[in-house]
């Protein structure tokens, strides 16, 4: 009886040794993420084409912009949306962010078993990367409409700064 009861403290301690020396200092910070890539003002202009648009074809949507680290820059829920595309713009932003490509194209290569999932990514379209000068700054989703709809809004956001979807510029 002893013996097993030496064995569980024994396992007990080692457990704890290991855990404590797991983790990081006392006092130490992981790393800052890298700075964003996209301005402040490009977000406002994005967001502002993209409400236009929304208003010209009669659409009620959420609007959702972030850096290339998925750090908000700005979301907007226009009046007449369910409050749940809020959620939905989070998870297609997750989709481009973490795939680097549309969350449309994103869907496509998952279900072909292309790609691994990323976990809380939309597969469906909607969200869009933000390249300019061949690099990806951000992306832009918006979410109320069709797929397509929600994908021509999140476009006319990322042409209003002169920037692509696809990695072109």
């Amino acid at each position: 009886m002893k013996t097993i009861l030496y064995k569980i403290v024994f396992l007990a301690l080692m457990f704890i040794t290991t855990a404590a020396f797991a983790q990081p200092p006392a006092g130490a910070r992981p790393p800052p993420p890298p700075p964003s890539l996209m301005t402040w003002e490009q977000a406002v202009t994005m967001m502002e084409a993209a409400e236009q648009y929304t208003n010209e074809n009669g659409w009620a949507m959420s609007i959702r912009i972030v850096d290339q680290n998925n750090n908000i820059l700005m979301i907007h829920r226009l009046n007449g949306v369910n409050p749940f595309t809020i959620n939905v713009t989070e998870m297609k932003t997750i989709a481009v962010t973490g795939s680097k490509m549309s969350s449309a194209q994103y869907a496509q290569k998952l279900a072909a078993g292309e790609i691994e999932e990323i976990e809380g990514a939309a597969n469906f379209g909607g969200g869009v990367p933000v390249y300019l000068g061949g690099q990806m700054i951000g992306a832009i989703a918006a979410s109320g409409g069709s797929p397509a709809q929600d994908e021509e809004v999140a476009i006319a956001g990322v042409m209003a700064i002169g920037a692509s979807s696809n990695g072109d510029r």
